[in-house]
């Protein structure tokens, strides 16, 4: 079982998305991801999952693969997106997601320490926590 993970960084901020409360881990913010489609490739359903469930379009040249990690049954790959994105062309899908923002550092770790993050999600993010606070502007708090 092949899943993905896109970690977009805008002007530095991390793009986070709430779950759908009818959801496992309901109401929790995550980067986006989900589950390759049959016929689909880990790259293909990174652009598919990232236009479905937050409106941003992207090509593959602008997608990097920064991990592929097997746990249990899966296969994980992450994959980095860094670019601008105006925040109007952000949409949530329905069943899905119910919010959309941007955070710098501080606030992810704060969301983190308030137990507002999926639990896998931190998982991951502990993993390569190294690589991906590359990716944040420093900021004051």
């Amino acid at each position: 079982h092949l899943v993905i993970h896109v970690w977009t960084f805008s002007n530095g901020k991390l793009l986070v998305t709430q779950r759908d409360p009818k959801k496992p881990y309901g109401e929790k913010w995550e980067v986006t991801g989900g589950s390759v489609l049959a016929n689909e490739t880990a790259v293909e359903g990174a652009i598919r999952e990232l236009r479905e469930e937050t409106g941003i379009r992207c090509v593959k040249d602008e997608l990097e693969l920064f991990v592929t990690k097997i746990e249990g049954c899966c296969i994980y790959k992450s994959f980095i997106l860094v670019k601008e994105i105006d925040p109007a062309v952000l949409k949530c899908q329905e069943g899905e997601t119910i919010d959309i923002k941007f955070v710098n550092r501080w606030q992810w770790l704060a969301m983190i320490e308030n137990d507002e993050v999926a639990k896998p999600i931190v998982r991951h993010y502990h993993t390569y926590q190294k690589e991906l606070d590359k990716f944040f502007q420093e900021e004051d708090r």
